[in-house]
């Protein structure tokens, strides 16, 4: 085996062991095996390797030093590759060229490619060290990296699918120098210097032509604004070529008359509309409100009581007369007071509280309700007893 008379993975020498032994690595311990490479030492004169575990029981028995051995599973990625053995194969069969190519998930690939230390350090703070063998998926990774270089890193947008916006209120000479922060509402990062002129880019993604309520972005016939740019823009028209694919967005650019308030939330502008359209919404929800409590009260508040009144009466084992009559003579009284109670009870319910309390709102307002129902339902049999 030294001389290298056998071929590589042909042979091995084992340890004569005891196989009563309660240890299982001493039933059949396997001491050195072939693996023509080259040493610091030996050079190429050896082709023979020591196993690890030999190796481990050698250091263990000489005491040269105290060894410290921590055993731990791979944290192992999805859709990656992170044995040695295998990289070193992959690598032997040039599938990959060399063996810190930055599109493996090592500790120095991962490196090579600008990922900070803190994102793996957090990544194996969240997931821990474990015996167990595991995997976990590559979006995890992702995220932490994210988040990692969100925190750390001057923020550069880019456009990888754009679309051309041609302003048509701007004439063609003009141009504005802007200033644009790399982050977002932190101010420690520095800020640098962009251009505003009559044409500009969007992502493809950003621009539908149906708008819709959760897209807060560029959409024909909406307003929207533009990050250090202190207008509104509105889409107009839209030009696409014979397949249907979009040459360009024709947009104006509002006047600075234009009462709005921008506010920056993550990488985007959410725009608050005029002070005229905010009066309109306004008015909107109040009828909306109004005509929610009206079809509530006129279609299904008598309903309800009635039907309150007829289960009650079978329930109590009343004849069918003596539910009539006990709705004849307790349902007026009881729509009254429905219409005494709940209309202003819903009006402001939903017009002043908010909506994570208006569940319980309601609900402490039944139970006053319920209660009064029941004084009605139970007035008339108290009277007949106590007479």
């Amino acid at each position: 085996m030294k001389e290298g008379h056998h071929t590589l993975h042909k042979v091995t020498l084992h340890v004569k062991t005891d196989l009563k032994d309660g240890n299982p690595q001493m039933w059949d311990l396997i001491a050195y095996h072939v693996l023509c490479s080259t040493y610091h030492h030996a050079g190429n004169e050896w082709c023979i390797c020591l196993t690890h575990g030999f190796v481990y029981c050698l250091c263990s028995f000489v005491e040269v030093y105290r060894l410290v051995q921590w055993e731990h599973g791979r944290l192992s990625v999805t859709n990656t590759i992170l044995s040695k053995y295998k990289l070193l194969n992959l690598h032997e069969r040039s599938f990959i060229m060399l063996l810190d190519d930055p599109c493996l998930y090592s500790f120095l690939e991962l490196r090579r490619c600008g990922v900070p230390p803190q994102t793996i350090n957090a990544f194996m703070r969240e997931f821990g060290v474990i015996t167990l063998k595991s995997t976990t998926k590559v979006v995890c990774l992702e995220s932490h990296i994210c988040g990692c270089l969100n925190e750390i890193a001057p923020h550069i947008m880019t456009i990888v699918n754009s679309v051309k916006v041609v302003l048509d209120s701007l004439s063609e000479t003009h141009f504005e120098e802007i200033e644009l922060p790399f982050k977002l509402l932190d101010s420690s990062f520095r800020t640098h210097k962009g251009s505003f002129a009559c044409i500009l880019y969007v992502n493809a993604s950003d621009f539908r032509e149906v708008d819709s309520a959760d897209h807060y972005r560029l959409a024909l016939n909406k307003m929207v604004g533009l990050q250090g740019i202190a207008h509104l823009i509105v889409c107009t028209k839209v030009r696409k070529n014979a397949d249907g694919s979009i040459v360009n967005l024709i947009c104006r650019l509002l006047n600075e008359d234009k009462q709005f308030a921008a506010t920056a939330a993550g990488k985007e502008e959410l725009v608050q509309q005029p002070t005229s359209h905010r009066s309109a919404d306004s008015v909107a929800k109040q009828k909306a409100i109004i005509k929610r409590v009206s079809i509530d009260q006129i279609a299904f508040a008598p309903v309800a009581i009635a039907a309150f009144f007829t289960v009650m009466g079978a329930m109590e084992g009343k004849s069918a007369s003596e539910i009539r009559n006990s709705l004849c003579d307790r349902y007026p009284k009881a729509l009254v007071g429905n219409y005494m109670l709940w209309p202003w009870s819903q009006l402001i319910n939903f017009g002043l509280v908010p909506l994570v309390y208006q569940v319980p709102f309601a609900s402490m307002v039944s139970v006053f309700w319920n209660m009064y129902l029941s004084w009605v339902n139970h007035k008339r049999e108290v009277r007949k007893i106590s007479d």
